[in-house]
This record gives structure tokens, C-alpha cells and sequence, in this order.
């Protein structure tokens, strides 16, 4: 998954410019935040953040294995997040994937029937 987003990444047009330009005029406080802690990759184990200056806020993505992302999700339950929008590319492979693999983990760990 990470070398898939690093390619994602390497192909981006203008390497970012048009993020940095962005960020420069806007007032959002939550996209200059969130541009500026893009500066470290990693902003946890498998919270990678790597897409986010060329690709924006909305790029940050859980990557790791089905049990280190089922993991990520159950944390953010016990947290109290109750909804989450997902997203992959190539959409269709991704969606089929993710309920495949990581949604059957996340049910197991918080005892939920898998339909």
C-alpha cells in the first residue's frame, strides 16, 4: 500500500505546487495545521500523512496491514469516532479489499457479528 501512495505521490502534477499555493492564501486553520505536520510522513505507526502536500488534508491515510488498520479503527472507536470516511485507490480493488480484510478484524475486536 505505502509504495502504491508513494507513487500516487511521485506523480503528482506541479510536485505539490498548486497544495502550496493553497495554503499560502487560505485562512483555514485546519489546512495550514494540517500541511505543516505533513512534514513528518508518519504521524503515527499507521496514520502516513506522505500524500497530504501534494494531494491535501483529505489524503492522510491508515497504511498497514489488515491487523495494524483494524487496530487503527478500533482505536479510534474506543475514542468515541463513530463514523469514518473511507476511501482507496483503485476504488472498486480497495473497497473489496478493505471489507474483505480489515472489516472482518475490526468486528472480531469489538465482538460484532460479520455479516
Amino acid at each position: 500500500a505505502l509504495e502504491v501512495a508513494r507513487a500516487l505521490v511521485a506523480g503528482a502534477a506541479n510536485d505539490g505546487e498548486m497544495e502550496r499555493k493553497f495554503v499560502k492564501n487560505t485562512d483555514s486553520v485546519t489546512f495550514r495545521t494540517r500541511f505543516e505536520m505533513a512534514k513528518d510522513e508518519w504521524l503515527s505507526p499507521v496514520l502516513w500523512a506522505g500524500a497530504v502536500r501534494t494531494h491535501g488534508p483529505a489524503s492522510t491515510a491508515l497504511v498497514g496491514t489488515p491487523d495494524e488498520v483494524a487496530a487503527a479503527i478500533d482505536e479510534y472507536i474506543e475514542m468515541g469516532v463513530t463514523q469514518f470516511i473511507l476511501s482507496g485507490w483503485p476504488k472498486l480493488e480497495e473497497m473489496t479489499y478493505f471489507s474483505r480484510e480489515v472489516v472482518p478484524r475490526v468486528h472480531a475486536m469489538r465482538s460484532v457479528p460479520c455479516a
